[in-house]
């Protein structure tokens, strides 16, 4: 995250930990920092104590990927500027839209696949 983040992002990103058990399909980020582009004032644009999410393991490998539970402890978000002339979020946006554009493949959903080829499905359950 911390290597090809910033890539993408064209922003600083830190994180305190990150743990993934495939076997139970579980993953965890902690002391999640996203900067702010140049020229805002704010050091940060996001941070997030803590982001957890459960998936069905074996459900990866099917139509829909099961979604057991997603926690997002202590959540921040700066907001610099204003929706009609841009912002530090967009900003952000606009970085990731044109690094994916300009080198990796783009992510996919069914809106933009071709005909006859459908998109994955999420499912949530809850407990």
């Amino acid at each position: 995250m911390e290597t090809a983040g910033p890539k993408i992002t064209q922003v600083s990103i830190k994180v305190d930990a990150v743990k993934l058990t495939l076997l139970t399909g579980s993953a965890q980020v902690k002391g999640l920092v996203v900067g702010n582009p140049e020229g805002y004032k704010t050091p940060q644009a996001i941070s997030v104590g803590s982001a957890a999410v459960d998936v069905n393991p074996f459900s990866v490998l099917l139509d829909k990927i099961v979604i057991r539970s997603v926690r997002v402890k202590a959540p921040e978000i700066t907001f610099e500027g204003n929706p009609f002339s841009g912002n530090n979020l967009s900003a952000i946006m606009k970085n990731v839209n044109a690094a994916t554009k300009g080198g990796g493949s783009e992510p996919t959903n069914a809106a933009t696949k071709p005909a006859g080829q459908a998109g994955r499905k999420l499912k949530w359950t809850t407990f």
